[in-house]
């Protein structure tokens, strides 16, 4: 069965073998027809009579259901693929062959062939509104035809590329049915508001801003077009999403590789250097558009009151309102994957090993790591500066300058990394997750999913995980923050949370003074430069202020850090053994 109608108080349905099938209550049915000759295609009542169309250009009408009566049309050798009812009980049939055919009929009973130019071989779907006395039809995966009396037809741009096929007129409004389960939907034909999600979409990052996350990403609508549609969803809670109306372009710009919050606005960027900005996450307006010139930002944040994109080639984009933008290069090589701010500076990574810091977005300093893996995040948090990337690698430093790395694991891709509520969190591909109470330990954690993770963000209270086939993970904490920290490009909170240690540097014993930290369960963990742990203490905090006696005896000189945790703060001392 291919197709169905309502007319006259009942149902007719229509498909292979000429079946025509009849029923007044949509559930008991019976045979009326059935031809082997015939390929039913489309069916549509209007002027009180069905009208069906075939594979092979026949149409055949009826008042019942029951009797049909064949029709002469104009021309033969090609294929009728819908019919829809139109003004005064007339019809519109099209499809098409070598041409796009347009048929039509004030009666069904007499039919004209009427030019469409401009298209592609075959019309798929058609659908006619009364309010406006105007029909649409679908024209190939990238195209729609528009016409007011079904005589004229003229091209229309969709603003999609994931083709639509049928196509209904119902509750005042088109509603189209594409490639990949893609739903659109146009109150004039011409403006079309996607309503469904592919699941094949990959989100690739995510923000919090506005009391809202977005995330955003891409999908394939077929295999010969990959990423050909980009796609930022909303959600005020975390858990129920809805699709923003991002703009589209058969030029390129298919695809968002991140964003970030700032300014009152959410700033996505990707493919052809494309930026488009929201302040919902429901409505994006374009900003910037670079196709042809085989550019690719990578990613986003903000800070020092501006946003700083960074992306192939040291290729950059900057600006203070998220509205107006400008372009250049970082001086430096690239690709850089990942961008924070934090503590006066923003601070870039990338392939082999590139760390870039600069104090305005402008000006920009290469960094050494020590290592030619790729970086994929940078974020600061506890007083440290945290970069992951592929091979499990992971580079700390303490004022953005001097790096060390070290290897986390090395069968773990990292493809992001933030800070918040406390801790690092990062993602990986596989579905691997990671925690990092300081930068110089990872404790891997359990995400429940193997889907790739590409992107994280923070907000409210709630952690939001986002990746490949449009996985969305969350993870609430223990008490909610009122500020977003993720994505955001924010000097390090303010913490009531502090601890000092002295004497620094040390001989043999030291004292860690705690100061914010009545009444709660304080975790004490000392590491060596190589991420080792020394010692790690849990103590009972009674008083607002503690001093705890610690040691250093029999311990080499050199560097050691000291992280002072409760359940919601985080802090880090380094401290210099003599």
């Amino acid at each position: 069965m291919t197709d169905i109608a309502y007319g006259n108080g009942k149902f007719v349905a229509v498909g292979w073998n000429g079946t025509v099938l009849t029923s007044a209550n949509g559930l008991s049915w019976t045979i009326q027809a059935s031809n082997p000759g015939y390929t039913l295609t489309s069916v549509a009542y209007g002027g009180g009579r069905f009208a069906v169309g075939d594979a092979f250009g026949n149409i055949m009408t009826s008042p019942d259901g029951i009797t049909w009566t064949h029709q002469t049309v104009p021309l033969s050798g090609f294929g009728l693929t819908a019919i829809t009812a139109g003004s005064n009980g007339g019809f519109v049939a099209v499809g098409g062959g070598t041409t796009a055919v347009v048929l039509t009929s004030p009666d069904g009973v007499t039919w004209t062939y009427r030019l469409v130019s401009g298209t592609q071989k075959m019309l798929r779907g058609v659908a006619y509104d009364p309010t406006q006395h105007q029909y649409v039809a679908t024209a190939g995966p990238d195209k729609l035809v528009w016409s007011t009396d079904g005589i004229s037809w003229v091209t229309i741009p969709p603003g999609v590329e994931s083709g639509l096929y049928g196509l209904q007129y119902i509750n005042d409004r088109f509603i189209g049915l594409g490639e990949s389960g893609i739903i659109r939907s146009s109150v004039n034909g011409t403006t079309w508001k996607t309503l469904t999600i592919n699941e094949n979409t990959t989100l690739s990052g995510a923000a919090y801003g506005n009391n809202r996350y977005v995330a955003v990403g891409g999908y394939c609508a077929n295999t010969d077009k990959p990423h050909a549609v980009n796609v930022a969803i909303t959600s005020p809670d975390g858990k129920q999403y809805e699709l923003g109306q991002t703009a589209q372009s058969l030029k390129g710009g298919k695809f968002f590789y991140d964003v970030a919050f700032g300014a009152g606005l959410f700033a996505a960027v990707g493919e052809d250097a494309i930026i488009q900005t929201s302040t919902d996450g429901k409505a994006w307006n374009v900003r910037q558009f670079l196709p042809g010139q085989s550019t690719v930002l990578r990613a986003v944040a903000y800070g020092a009151g501006r946003f700083i994109a960074v992306g192939d080639k040291g290729f950059i984009s900057r600006s203070v309102d998220g509205v107006t933008w400008q372009s250049g290069y970082t001086g430096l090589a690239g690709p850089y994957n990942g961008i924070a701010y934090a503590n006066g500076k923003f601070v870039a990574v990338g392939t082999l090993g590139a760390i870039a810091t600069s104090a305005d977005g402008i000006v920009w300093t290469a960094r050494s790591s020590g290592t030619n893996r790729q970086f994929k995040s940078v974020a600061y948090g506890a007083g440290m500066w945290l970069a992951l990337g592929d091979y499990g690698i992971a580079c700390w430093s303490f004022d953005g300058i001097i790096w060390k790395n070290y290897v986390v694991n090395a069968n773990v891709y990292f493809n992001h990394v933030l800070f918040a509520n406390g801790q690092f969190v990062a993602v990986a591909v596989d579905g691997k997750l990671f925690t990092f109470p300081n930068a110089l330990v990872g404790k891997a954690g359990q995400s429940g999913t193997i889907n790739n993770l590409w992107g994280i963000t923070y907000g409210n209270g709630l952690f939001v995980a986002v990746g490949e086939n449009t996985t969305i993970l969350t993870s609430p904490t223990a008490k909610a923050s009122t500020s977003a920290q993720g994505r955001l490009g924010l000097d390090e909170p303010g913490m009531s949370l502090q601890a000092v240690a002295y004497p620094n540097p040390i001989e043999t014993e030291f004292t860690v003074a705690i100061d914010g930290a009545a009444g709660q369960s304080v975790q004490l963990q000392l590491v060596d430069i190589q991420g080792h742990t020394i010692m790690s203490r849990q103590i009972e905090v009674v008083d607002a202020q503690h001093w705890e006696l610690m040691s250093l005896d029999q311990r080499q000189p050199g560097t050691y850090l000291l992280q002072v945790s409760t359940p919601t703060q985080s802090k880090t001392i380094k401290l210099l053994k003599q």
